[in-house]
């Protein structure tokens, strides 16, 4: 039941009551669009940033899940926060808590207005694939306005969902249940994992139904439209700065508001300066020194990029669509849609089933965002002093610096290294930890969890890798037959020769005409004949070639351990020593993620109208680094797809997923432009993530239509 502190059962005559009353108490403060320029719903979109928009209503709106901490943020107070969580998706029979959950859904969805909230949508433009595409905009998408908080913070509340707007262009602006979900928890698990990250407020399901293509094959089904509550302190991005850009030599595109940078760009420069990096204002001379305060900016906003991608490295995680218009300006992970988690290490991991050439593989990252700081520097260039260049070198060494300093000290957490030694050595040997996972097929996740259990070495003469040291590292590698059934090459071997042949016959014309490239044909080849040997392999093989593989490795972590160790010089500071170390590793390393096969289980519950089972889920992402509390709560094997399904709370997380599972894939519609298709693939044998140079080709498809 809810307290009464969420529903005043006598409120003063006159007063709001239910949810009206509860959502009343938050403290708006638009300042954005008191501060940017503001344009009316139908347009023009040329010199604006913002656009009025209004939320469509929803048939039968109903309350999925709600995030007590993110709602908490905005100024809902923590009981009845807490309350709304617990009774989001749950059947109560109580009438009193039903009718006020509805009103919630109804303020929570659009179907009707929330006190004070003024909607909008936000302009801006983005390079996709490494060309710029003009104008997209807040498509799907609705700005309602910022709450002020207890602690006086400022929070942006957004609307994901709701209907269409200007940007919507051919969409209905609408987002559909299973999307819904994994945005809301994702969202969520990333602050608990810590990562930089928007937050959930809600999501809300409803009786409407949009029509939707899950797989693009033409079978469309009716789906129920969910709206989700995104927070952030802001939700502006690379590409809110690019609406001035001038005609793009390839694309033809050019920017709503071109020609009005002068007038524009430090209106926009200097409301993100002062809402957002005061410091950097007070530390510059303030409003006289303007160029000083941008440049100082953008090699911040480059070195928040930079620590955000090796949060991301570090976890395991792919955006799947990094182009400029998905990327915060504060450096958090904003625009969840077809990300993943690797499961089996694979430097090439690709979590996006549209992103045919790989151009957002997971060892891609932190070059493609590098490549985006730049473009950064190029949207802010009007308003900086000096040659652009040389600024968006500047951003690119920021980003870089800050990069490969975060990821060293994440990856020494991960790995126990208490004592800083040799910056190459230590990066040395997280690199070649991730080439044993590769070779052994290793679990990302699992294979640091146990690192904690292989027991550290005393002080004193070098210790030799034992099965106590090997064991737990073995029993998270894949099998030879799921090795062999991974690295199945997705160009079959009829169209393999096909190619070959014309290459033969007419060399160059593959590229000139599909982009086709002799190193993506030389690519497959390898990859077709690396298939061929893992087909011959029996799983006695691979288990004594990954023992071979992580008693080489173990023989060179140990030496390091050692040297830690020797800092230690009893036994009692020994033994706090290795204590401390598995205690930092367990805090550095996730027990579980939400993997794919986690995320499609709930969604099938809730499809069948078991809405619970997302807030159940959510209690354990919140919590993803805890051991279990019970012996044996989590010794159940993976669900069947199909059937009947085990409970959520008894859902083994930290699993490697079944089966049935590897054919999952998340896909975006929008699919890479014509010219360009296999390019990126070029550079996919590359494997480690610090090392790289600058991609010049990066995608994302932008809120256009069925972009769910």
């Amino acid at each position: 039941t809810l307290p009464e502190t969420c529903c005043p059962s006598v409120p003063p005559p006159g007063e709001a009551t239910g949810a009206e009353a509860l959502f009343g108490q938050l403290k708006w403060d638009n300042r954005s669009l008191a501060a940017l320029p503001t344009g009316a719903a139908e347009g023009p979109s040329r010199g604006v940033c913002f656009s009025r928009a209004a939320p469509e209503p929803l048939e039968a709106p109903k309350l999925v899940a709600c995030s007590a901490q993110a709602l908490e943020l905005l100024g809902v107070p923590h009981g009845a926060a807490a309350a709304l969580e617990r009774a989001a998706g749950v059947d109560g029979g109580n009438e009193s808590d039903d009718q006020l959950l509805g009103e919630v859904a109804s303020l929570l969805s659009g179907t009707r207005l929330l006190p004070g909230a003024a909607p909008a949508a936000h302009c801006y433009c983005g390079h996709q694939f490494g060309h710029f595409s003009g104008q997209l905009g807040d498509g799907a998408t609705m700005y309602l306005g910022e709450c002020l908080n207890a602690r006086g913070e400022r929070w942006e509340l957004q609307f994901k969902g709701a209907g269409p707007t200007l940007y919507s262009r051919r969409g209905d602006g609408r987002k559909v249940l299973r999307s819904s979900i994994r945005e809301f928890l994702c969202s969520e698990h990333m602050h608990a994992l810590g990562v930089p990250t928007t937050r959930a407020a809600s999501l809300t399901t409803s009786d409407t139904r949009v029509a939707r293509d899950k797989k693009y094959d033409g079978d469309v089904t009716m789906e129920r439209a969910s709206v989700i509550t995104r927070v952030a302190p802001t939700f502006l991005r690379f590409g809110s700065f690019e609406i001035f850009r001038k005609r793009d030599p390839v694309t033809g595109m050019e920017g709503p508001s071109v020609g009005l940078e002068s007038e524009l760009l430090p209106v926009m420069l200097d409301y993100v300066a002062e809402s957002f990096f005061p410091d950097m204002v007070a530390q510059h001379g303030g409003a006289g020194n303007k160029p000083a305060v941008y440049a100082a900016m953008l090699r911040e906003v480059s070195e928040r990029t930079g620590r955000l991608v090796a949060a991301w490295q570090c976890v395991g995680w792919c955006h799947g669509v990094l182009n400029t218009d998905n990327m915060s300006i504060l450096g958090l992970t904003i625009d969840y849609g077809p990300f993943g988690f690797m499961d089996r290490f694979d430097p090439a991991y690709v979590c996006n089933a549209s992103d045919s050439g790989g151009r957002y593989e997971y060892q891609s990252q932190p070059r493609v965002c590098e490549w985006n700081c730049r473009k950064l520097a190029e949207a802010w260039g009007p308003a900086l002093e000096g040659d652009v260049s040389e600024h968006a070198d500047a951003a690119a060494t920021a980003f870089t610096d800050a990069f490969e300093a975060e990821y060293l000290r994440r990856m020494r957490l991960k790995l126990g290294l208490l004592a800083s030694e040799d910056d190459e050595a230590d990066l040395a040997l997280a690199e070649s930890f991730l080439d044993a996972m590769a070779a052994s097929g290793a679990d990302f996740t699992n294979a640091f969890r146990v690192l904690a259990q292989v027991p550290a070495p005393a002080a004193g003469e070098p210790e030799a890798p034992s099965e106590a040291h090997v064991a737990p590292l073995l029993g998270v590698c894949a099998s030879a037959e799921a090795m062999a059934r991974a690295a199945k090459p997705s160009l079959p071997e009829e169209r393999l020769q096909m190619l070959l042949q014309v290459e033969q016959q007419n060399p160059g014309i593959l590229q000139a005409r599909l982009g086709v490239t002799p190193e993506y044909i030389l690519g497959e080849l390898r990859r077709h004949e690396y298939h061929a040997k893992l087909l011959e392999r029996s799983d006695a093989d691979k288990a004594a070639e990954d023992s071979r593989i992580w008693t080489k490795w173990l023989k060179r972590y140990l030496e390091r351990l050692q040297r830690d160790a020797e800092s230690a010089r009893d036994g009692a500071a020994a033994s706090a020593h290795a204590v401390k170390r598995r205690e930092a590793m367990l805090a550095a390393n996730p027990r579980f993620i939400l993997r794919n096969y986690v995320a499609e289980e709930c969604i099938r519950r809730a499809e069948q109208g078991d809405y619970a089972a997302v807030g159940e889920l959510l209690e354990r992402l919140r919590r993803p680094y805890d051991e279990p509390s019970v012996a044996g709560s989590e010794s159940e094997s993976a669900p069947a797809p199909a059937g009947a399904y085990c409970t959520l709370s008894k859902l083994k997380l930290d699993s490697m997923p079944p089966a049935w599972a590897e054919t999952l894939a998340v896909a975006d519609p929008a699919k890479p432009p014509a010219r360009q298709p296999y390019i990126v693939s070029q550079h996919r044998r590359r494997r480690h993530p610090v090392r790289c140079a600058i991609v010049e080709n990066c995608d994302g498809p932008h809120d256009g239509p069925a972009r769910n």
